[in-house]
């Protein structure tokens, strides 16, 4: 049966706190009855305790009131996961603030050890209390030594007693923060999974292999920046993600032995490739669990590292480079063999986008993964051009691709003396589905003509469907295309599907009528937005 009040309120019948609390307010207030009269009549000692009763009531009320809070009804181990979605970098303010709301709250949150795990060593007594309240839960460290939340030494040390709780550390800083932070952390940390080291300044200090004693056997995730990292590499047995940056002066053997000792490496990113050719010409490291692989580098040349390394099929390789010379320009980033390339060995898609001051070439493999190759123009040599760029594409095995994509593709030349399109199409033996976006279209389409192409053949002689996507009536010559698909079918190399994708083109009449003449399935998709540049919208409705 629920409770009711003299007001006739209604309240559940297991909300006992409820009745107790009302209890102790009728108790406390005595039967006063709140008017000018009788408070003026009482002496300064009753009117001080009638005041210290009626705090008291009200402290009372608001816990009645809190009681029906919805967020009072929310069960306690639900309520305590919800400060864990919140931003870590503003959490200690907020964590804190919450443990005064009431002294529910502060119960509940004070008894989640895990709310409790990030130490920043801002306060000597903030981590003191920290600590004791993570109880046995492993620890975040995240020291700063700029800003407000600058760390304090005194209050990392508190932290060293409990280096075996120690699961994560992200260091933000200069040389007087990384001397502090190797002096204290000079012994086994034996469940440390992440570590995060991110140094500013002029001078590049060294990272020794003394750190951890020397034992980085529970590392998972290691990433570097501002530092040369000197560290036991035989002893990274679980590490899966690697992000540090290399100098040319930097020996390649310490990197290679990394390699070696890390056999479970599934992302590896690079600042840098050393100079050096000090690594034996026949030493080769495989890495079979490779996933995501990035080099950023300028001129340095890639191949020396390549040469020394197996990536698996699979895997996706990413690289920046800037196009500086016509000659040989893929062959200085890319190994003389692609037998340790086993991700680009059998290339089914090629995605291929020279839009703005960059030039990016994507390779994938039948078993996803493949090559990303980021070209920068902004301050090439005005010979490399579009079409130099198409036409050093043949160093690839593309004979087995089927997908090709395109994306502004921009000649100065006239379509009878650029035949790099022509060049590179015939390469493709196996071809199925040819996307351009945005290119000057006539060039490919007299390359697929083998009535206008120089070597008067068809080529592509597997191509099915054939896609272009044109913003304005005059990028697109409907005339060469139907010709085009003519007498590709006259020579048995009939097209499937054509298809062209505008942003409201009107399509001549006669024209279209005739097109589908000589093309089993011809359509016209309206849209709005631009396509990616490494997709092909075969099935947009």
């Amino acid at each position: 049966m629920p409770l009711s009040t003299e007001r006739g309120e209604l309240y559940p019948g297991d909300d006992l706190s409820v009745s107790e609390l009302l209890y102790a307010a009728k108790k406390k207030l005595r039967g006063f009855t709140f008017d000018s009269r009788i408070v003026t009549t009482m002496d300064p000692f009753e009117i001080g305790r009638l005041e210290q009763d009626t705090q008291e009531v009200l402290r009372l009320l608001r816990s009645i009131k809190n009681n029906f809070a919805p967020i009072n009804r929310i069960p306690p181990e639900l309520f305590s996961t919800i400060p864990q979605y919140r931003d870590k970098s503003c959490m200690d303010k907020s964590l804190i603030a919450l443990t005064h709301v009431c002294q529910g709250w502060r119960e509940v949150l004070t008894t989640y050890s895990s709310l409790w795990t990030r130490m920043d060593c801002t306060n000597a007594e903030k981590t003191r209390v920290y600590i004791k309240r993570s109880k046995s839960s492993p620890l975040e460290i995240a020291l700063r030594e700029n800003g407000v939340s600058r760390y304090q030494k005194d209050a990392l040390l508190l932290v060293l007693p409990h280096i075996s709780r120690v699961a994560s550390i992200n260091v933000f800083g200069g040389r007087k923060l990384l001397q502090d932070f190797t002096e204290t952390f000079s012994c086994p940390v034996p469940i440390l999974r992440h570590m995060v080291i991110r140094l500013s300044g002029h001078l590049t200090p060294v990272l020794w292999h003394k750190l951890f004693d020397g034992n980085l056997s529970s590392l998972c995730t290691l990433s570097i920046a501002g530092v040369i990292p000197r560290l036991p590499c035989e002893s990274l047995s679980k590490l899966t993600t690697l992000l540090i940056p290399l100098f040319s002066r930097e020996s390649l053997t310490p990197l290679l032995d990394i390699f070696a000792n890390a056999p479970l490496l599934s992302e590896i990113k690079l600042g840098g490739i050393p100079d050096s050719y000090d690594a034996p010409p026949g030493r080769v490291v495989s890495l079979p669990c490779l996933k995501t692989f990035t080099i950023c580098t300028d001129t340095q040349p890639v191949w020396i590292l390549l040469s020394h390394l197996i990536i698996p099929a699979g895997a996706s390789l990413t690289m920046d480079l800037y196009l500086t010379r016509v000659e040989s320009m893929f062959r200085k980033y890319i190994p003389n063999t692609f037998d340790n390339l086993q991700n680009i060995s059998c290339i089914s898609s090629i995605s291929l986008d020279f839009g703005g001051a960059t030039a990016s070439l994507q390779l994938s493999g039948p078993s996803g993964g493949g090559l990303l190759i980021r070209g920068f123009r902004d301050w090439a040599s005005p010979q490399i051009t579009d079409e130099v760029i198409l036409r050093s594409l043949d160093y690839f095995a593309l004979s087995g691709t089927r997908r090709a994509t395109v994306r502004m593709y921009k000649s100065k030349r006239p379509e009878a003396v650029d035949n790099a399109p022509h060049h590179i199409l015939d390469v493709m033996k196996d071809l199925r589905t040819l996307f351009l976006n945005l290119c000057n279209n006539r060039h490919f389409i007299l390359a697929l003509n083998p009535d206008r192409n120089p070597s008067r053949s068809v080529v592509c002689p597997r191509l099915e469907e054939f896609i272009v996507y044109v913003e304005d009536y005059g990028a697109l010559d409907f005339g060469e295309l139907t010709s085009m698909a003519e007498e590709r079918a006259l020579r048995g190399a009939r097209l499937r599907l054509i298809r062209v994708i505008h942003q409201g083109v009107l399509v001549p009449g006669a024209e279209a009528v005739r097109l589908r003449e000589h093309v089993a399935h011809v359509d016209y998709r309206f849209v709005e937005g631009r396509p990616e540049w490494d997709s092909i919208p075969v099935d947009w409705e």
